[in-house]
C-alpha cells in the first residue's frame, strides 16, 4: 500500500482537556500491533515495552511525541516510545492497549495526528 502523506498546517487552535492544542501533522497509512512476546523488551526510549501502556513505534515523529490515532470512528492517544515499524507500507506499530482501544486487530488503516500541548509527562 502506498504511503499517503498529507501535511496539514492548521492556524487555529482548539481546547482539549483544558489545554490549547495545535494540530500540526496528519498521516494516513497502515498500522500493526506489537506482539505480546515483546513484553519487557527495551524500546528506543529506554523503557520496557508494556502491552497495557498506550505507546507506539513510528519513524514519522520524535520520541515522546503525543499522537491521536484514529481507526473506524474510534480514537486514542499514544506516546511515541519506539522506532519502527520496519515493514514496508506500515507507518505505526501500536501497543496492545492502544490497538484494543481502536478495535484494531492485526493490521488496519489508521490516521495519525500529532498534538502539541507542551511537554508530555
Amino acid at each position: 500500500m502506498k504511503l499517503s502523506l498529507l501535511v496539514v498546517f492548521i492556524l487555529s487552535t482548539v481546547l482539549s482537556f483544558g489545554q490549547e492544542v495545535e494540530y500540526v501533522k496528519y498521516y494516513k497509512g497502515t498500522a500493526s500491533v506489537y506482539s505480546d512476546n515483546l513484553r519487557g523488551h527495551t524500546m528506543a526510549n529506554g523503557q520496557p515495552y508494556i502491552p497495557e501502556a498506550f505507546t507506539c513505534a513510528t519513524l514519522l515523529y520524535p520520541l515522546g511525541t503525543l499522537l491521536w490515532v484514529y481507526h473506524n470512528g474510534s480514537q486514542t492517544e499514544v506516546i511515541v516510545a519506539d522506532r519502527g515499524p520496519f515493514v514496508k507500507g506500515r507507518i505505526i506499530d501500536l501497543s496492545k492497549a492502544a490497538a484494543e482501544a481502536l478495535d484494531l486487530h492485526g493490521i488496519g488503516h489508521v490516521e495519525i495526528t500529532e498534538v502539541r500541548a507542551g511537554p508530555v509527562e
